[in-house]
């Protein structure tokens, strides 16, 4: 794809500003793309992106900023943790700094249309991400409630008080709970239509140029959660619950590239050169003045050995999903818990889809389905889980991509151990049943790798 170019700024100023932001955060990239040990060819290979595109995601040009999709800054976080042992909180950082970076660029006077795609994508990302923490919290709060009414008696002054005051604190959750999940199925139809429209970029194809503005970055966000949900250490392989990228300036976003050493940031074992084969195989143009990553650090790092090193499994819930009706958390089947699971809360007589996009190129998948334990049911009710390797990445499971398929009943979850992914980049997960229960029908701690 061609250069993004730059619009006419109002001074040398505010360009130079954004130069230094567009510099330091492709310093990270770099940074990034060397510790993940892979080439820029490998990385664009096992990712889908387009010839070339790594190198120019990770050069600062004056004519053309070039800022990489959030894809790629997603994928390049969870590599970067994965065979770099990038700590969560410099990836936090790295995605923070992705999100003010676009919010300086959709600020000038004449923003590029592609920028307004991108910060679109972002902003409804968070949003999705804090909607599925606080769906979460009012689902477990629902469970916990449930289970005290299970012990209480009408038959009892006491007693039939607590039970009213508990039904209408279950009935505005569940009220909540539904307005959050309708908000989080308008975020997922204004990403898609999004994602669809940036899809050529990734690939290298020509950009729209146009520069009046065609998302809608503003109105009122009242309905939106107020809180962001505190982000537990160790989970982050995606973006923590909320990041608000309103209100930052252009000073400000410099000072916080420039002001932290990247040594300190990606810390000690951060490559500082591009050993035969692999990072980026491009020079940016002078950088602005910041400490530079530290060049102390064992000589293997770089090795080809640290490339061919199996990745580890990826936990799914930890993935970017598309499904209006899922919740993430632990659940209970066959007397184990299973944590970062997705569930089907409310199954009722139909079909539920969740689509995930997987950070790479995966052969091996595994979960444990069923119904969860302690939600009530009877022995009768049934569904059916199926995994789609969704290779032409459409979304939509084709009868040549089912690659398994396994009913279960109230009382017998079943093991899933898939070898056949065929190298999808992008995984369906459907549950289908014919009744409506209590229990949420839940993927155990599903996994690929």
């Amino acid at each position: 794809m061609a250069d993004q170019q730059l619009d006419v700024f109002d001074s040398d100023d505010e360009e130079e500003r954004l130069f230094q932001a567009l510099s330091a955060f492709k310093t990270m990239v770099r940074n990034l793309v060397e510790r993940t040990g892979l080439s820029t060819n490998e990385f664009e290979r096992m990712h889908n992106f387009g010839d070339g595109k790594v190198s120019t995601w990770a050069t600062a040009k004056r004519t053309g900023p070039n800022i990489p999709p959030l894809r790629f800054v997603e994928d390049l976080a969870i590599e970067a943790q994965e065979r770099g042992g990038l700590q969560d909180e410099a990836a936090v950082l790295f995605q923070q700094q992705y999100g003010e970076l676009l919010k300086m660029y959709c600020a000038r006077k004449v923003p590029h249309n592609t920028h307004r795609q991108m910060l679109a994508e972002y902003q409804d990302t968070m949003l999705i991400r804090e909607l599925n923490t606080a769906m979460n919290a009012a689902h477990n709060t629902m469970v916990r409630i449930a289970a005290e009414l299970e012990t209480l008696r009408e038959d009892r002054d006491g007693e039939r008080q607590r039970r009213l005051a508990l039904q209408q604190q279950l009935a505005a959750l569940r009220a909540e709970n539904d307005r959050w999940a309708a908000d989080k199925h308008a975020a997922l139809v204004r990403r898609d239509r999004v994602r669809a429209e940036l899809a050529g970029y990734e690939r290298g194809q020509q950009p729209d140029v146009r520069h009046e503005p065609a998302v809608d970055l503003g109105g009122s966000h009242a309905h939106h959660l107020q809180t962001a949900p505190a982000l537990a250490p160790g989970t982050l392989k995606r973006f923590p619950a909320s990041i608000k990228v309103a209100g930052a300036t252009a000073a400000a976003v410099v000072l916080v590239f420039a002001g932290i050493g990247m040594g300190q940031v990606f810390g000690k074992n951060t490559p500082s050169g591009t050993s035969e084969g692999k990072g980026t195989t491009t020079t940016s143009p002078p950088q602005t003045p910041s400490p530079e990553p530290s060049t102390q650090q064992p000589a293997d790092e770089a090795t080809p050995t640290r490339t061919q090193a199996a990745p580890k499994p990826l936990a799914v819930g930890d993935l970017n999903f598309t499904g209006a009706n899922w919740v993430q958390g632990t659940w209970t089947l066959n007397g184990r818990k299973y944590g970062k699971s997705l569930a089907w809360v409310q199954p009722c007589a139909g079909s539920e889809n969740v689509v995930i996009r997987l950070p790479r190129a995966s052969q091996h998948f595994t979960a444990e389905v069923g119904f969860a334990e302690g939600e009530g049911g009877e022995h009768k009710y049934t569904a059916q889980f199926d995994v789609w390797a969704d290779r032409d990445g459409d979304g939509h499971g084709g009868s040549d991509e089912l690659v398994s398929s396994r009913g279960v009943t109230f009382d017998k979850p079943a093991t899933l151990a898939i070898d056949d992914l065929r190298g999808a980049s992008q995984i369906i997960l459907s549950i289908h049943t014919s009744d409506c229960i209590a229990a949420p029908l839940v993927w155990g701690s599903p996994q690929v790798s």
